[in-house]
This record gives C-alpha cells, sequence and structure tokens, in this order.
C-alpha cells in the first residue's frame, strides 16, 4: 500500500497537463507509472526498465488492467536515450529508488524535451507544470543535500531545488521524510 501512495505522490506536487508525455525510468514492478497511469488515463506513460524479466511482468499488468496510456520498453536508458525518437521526448522523467541523483541526471535528462524560454524555479514553488518546465523528478528520503550539491558541480548547466512532501492523515505515511528533488536544463 505504501507503494501505490508514494507513487501517487507524485500528483501532490506536480501537475501534469493532459497529453503529456512521461518516462517513468526504472520502472521496476511498475512503480510509479502503473498507478499514475491509472489515475491520470489522459497523460501518457513510457515505463521503461533494464530488466526484461520485470518489463514483461508490467506489460500483462498494463494490458490486464487495461490502460491504453501505459507503453513498456526493455532497456538500459543509457541505450534508450541515445536513440533519435526518444531524446528531447518527454515533458518529464519520473523516478523511484533507482540510483543516485547523479546518474538519474547523466541518463534521464537526455529524454527531456527542450524548455521553450530559459527560467529559473525558486525552491518555493508549490507545484510544477511539467508542459511549461520539462523536469526530471525524483523523490528521495532524508538528508540529501551532498548528494544534490555533487550533482550540481557534475552538471552546472542544471537546476536543481526540492519540494517538500507533507503527509497528513494516515499512520503509516506521518513522519515520512521525502523530498521530490527536481532538475531542469537552465
Amino acid at each position: 500500500m505504501n507503494h501505490i501512495v508514494l507513487s501517487l505522490a507524485f500528483l501532490f506536487k506536480v501537475d501534469l497537463v493532459g497529453g503529456a508525455k512521461i518516462l517513468d525510468l526504472g520502472t521496476g514492478g511498475g512503480l510509479p507509472g502503473i498507478p499514475l497511469s491509472i489515475v491520470r488515463p489522459d497523460v501518457n506513460f513510457v515505463l521503461v526498465d533494464s530488466i526484461q524479466k520485470k518489463t514483461k511482468a508490467v506489460q500483462e499488468m498494463a494490458a490486464s488492467l487495461s490502460l491504453p496510456n501505459a507503453s513498456v520498453i526493455w532497456s538500459r536508458a543509457e541505450d534508450l536515450n541515445t536513440l533519435n525518437n526518444y531524446q528531447n521526448a518527454f515533458d518529464a522523467v519520473i523516478a523511484r529508488a533507482v540510483a543516485g541523483l547523479e546518474k538519474l541526471v547523466k541518463w534521464g535528462m537526455p529524454f527531456l524535451k527542450k524548455p521553450p524560454v530559459p527560467k529559473t524555479v525558486s525552491e518555493t514553488t508549490e507545484k510544477i507544470m511539467v508542459s511549461k518546465s520539462p523536469a526530471l523528478i525524483t523523490m528521495k528520503g532524508g538528508n540529501i543535500d551532498a548528494e544534490i550539491e555533487k550533482t550540481r558541480r557534475r552538471f552546472p548547466d542544471v537546476k536543481i531545488y526540492s519540494l517538500q512532501l507533507i503527509f497528513k492523515g494516515g499512520e503509516m505515511l506521518q513522519g515520512l521524510d521525502k523530498k521530490l528533488i527536481v532538475v531542469e536544463n537552465v
């Protein structure tokens, strides 16, 4: 249950505009892509994983749930992001529990559409709209300041900021120290 709720937590801070094209990098068992594609049938999701067994299972899930907005690809991100029809093709790249931020930026940024105009986003932003601001978005917990700083040094052309996720209500979600880390080209 926690995994599904955390998958849907992207929607607390990310405005997925209808028709947006989202890449779920390292989908594993279909998280967060499958739950998001269920609640947002107007958004297109491409779920990618490097393990064929997992992609076959996720493909079967998407088919049995009749999710025409979810497609599944078996590939390594670093191979897929070199293909012309995947480069600069997505409004957002989302990831949960895949890799460190530095690797995610290296693998994920080539997939993002180029922003129409350079912009600076404040860390106080309440919600991002991915169709206007292509972004890599990942969920992280704990103190990630060192990881963010290391990534900033390696990739000086990106803007990285953190959006705090606060879960009110159910006991199982209280006290979770989760943040959405958003990376944009500047």
